[in-house]
Formats: structure tokens, sequence, C-alpha cells
């Protein structure tokens, strides 16, 4: 169970530091510092598809799909708000990476125990399961496409990087 919980707190971690990180290189944001597109999608967008997910994986009622809304959309909100507050201080490039990996950490830790409070016994053990299906999609493509949502580049290969190169 301790497995489980640090599996899907460290992809928590990884997937919003990999979102926070997509502005940075300039495309993909709005004006006002809202993104839109790129992995993952639109926030909104972003937060209907794992809902769906979750209402057809768990077999969710009608009132447990908008409670999950509602914490995967405040908990959403919350990481965008600490991302350009970071953004507007200049601090971005300067962020401990550790300080941030245990606050998304715990952020998911939080959003993963909201979840179960609103779950049936047999639902939570589902979704258990569910999360140790995501986090091994993710270590799977993070293994052959280096961390992109949504396949490899075009042509299969990843591009060489002159720094690391030898």
């Amino acid at each position: 169970m301790k497995r489980v919980f640090l599996f899907s707190v460290l992809f928590l971690g990884i997937i919003s530091f990999a979102q926070a990180q997509q502005p940075q290189r300039g495309s993909g944001e709005r004006p006002g510092g809202q993104r839109q597109g790129g992995p993952g999608g639109d926030p909104a967008q972003r937060i209907e598809r794992q809902v769906q997910e979750l209402k057809d994986t768990l077999k969710l009622s009608a009132d447990q799909v908008t409670k999950i809304k509602a914490i995967l959309t405040k908990a959403d909100e919350k990481r965008r708000e600490e991302m350009q507050k970071a953004r507007e201080s200049g601090q971005q490039q300067q962020i401990d990476r550790e300080a941030m990996r245990k606050q998304f950490e715990e952020a998911r830790a939080k959003q993963t125990e909201e979840i179960k409070a609103v779950l049936t016994k047999d639902q939570k053990t589902e979704y258990d399961a569910y999360q140790k299906r995501a986090e091994a999609r993710m270590r799977e493509r993070f293994q052959n496409g280096g961390g992109r949502q949504g396949g490899e580049r075009q042509g299969g290969e990843r591009p060489a990087n002159n720094s690391t190169t030898r």
C-alpha cells in the first residue's frame, strides 16, 4: 500500500513538473500566462478526460463524478497558481527541484486522500490499481518518448542533446 501511495505521489510530481516546464519553451502560452494545447491540452479538457476515465474505470455515480471533478479542478487551480507565482517572481529557474518535488508529492497525497474519501471500499481498491497502471504508462512514456504525452516525436527518434553526446 505504501508503495502504491509513493508511486502515485511521484506520478503527480513528475507530471506537474513537466507541465510547469512547458511555457518556458515559448509555445502554448497565452497572454496572462494561461496555457493552451501542448501536452495534456487545455486544463479543463484534461480534467474532463481524467474524470471520464475515472467514471468509466470505477463506475462512479453522478454525485461522485461531481465531487471528484471539484477535487481535481481545485487541485489544478492551486498548482497553476503556485507556478504562476514562481514565474512572476522570477524564481522559475532557481526553484529547488527537491523542494518542488516534495510540494507536488504532498499535493498529490492530499488529492488522492480526498478522492478516496468519495469512493466505496471496492472503488478504492480499483483506484489503487488504476494509479499503478497510470504510473506504469507514465514510466513507459518517459523511457520510450522522453516524457512527451501523445507518443513519439516525428520519426520516432529523440533529438540529440549536444551537451551530453560523447
